[in-house]
C-alpha cells in the first residue's frame, strides 16, 4: 500500500508538472480560458496529493522502511523538485503581468476617480 500511494504521488506530480507547463504556454499566447479550467482541475489533483502525502506519512515507520523505499522517495523528492521548479517559472510570468494589469486599474482610477461610487 505504501508503494501504491508513493507511486500515487509520483504521477499526480507529473500531471500538476504538465498542466503547470500548458499554463505557462497559456499565459504567454494568453489563452486565460484554458487557464481557468485547468486551474479547478489543478485544485483537485493538489487535493489529491495531499491526500497521498498524508497516506504516506501514516504509512511509514521506523527509518529503517524509509530506507528501504529511499530509491523512490528520492524519485519522488526530484518530482517534485522538478514540480516546484516549473510553478516558480509560472510565477515569474504572471507575477509582471498581475503588476500591469493592477497599474493600469489604478492609472485608469487616477484618471476617472473611482470607478465604484460607495454611498453610506
Amino acid at each position: 500500500m505504501l508503494l501504491q500511494n508513493i507511486n500515487k504521488m509520483i504521477a499526480l506530480t507529473k500531471q500538476l508538472q504538465e498542466y503547470v507547463e500548458q499554463d505557462i504556454i497559456d499565459v504567454k499566447s494568453a489563452n486565460h480560458d484554458s487557464l481557468f479550467e485547468r486551474n479547478a482541475i489543478k485544485i483537485v489533483k493538489m487535493d489529491e496529493l495531499l491526500t497521498a502525502k498524508k497516506a504516506i506519512s501514516s504509512q511509514l515507520g521506523d527509518s529503517n522502511e524509509l530506507y528501504a523505499y529511499a530509491d523512490i522517495l528520492n524519485d519522488l523528492e526530484k518530482e517534485l523538485q522538478q514540480l516546484y521548479t516549473l510553478n516558480d517559472s509560472l510565477a515569474s510570468i504572471v507575477l509582471p503581468v498581475n503588476e500591469i494589469y493592477k497599474e493600469i486599474l489604478d492609472d485608469i482610477s487616477n484618471e476617472q476617480g473611482n470607478l465604484v461610487e460607495v454611498n453610506a
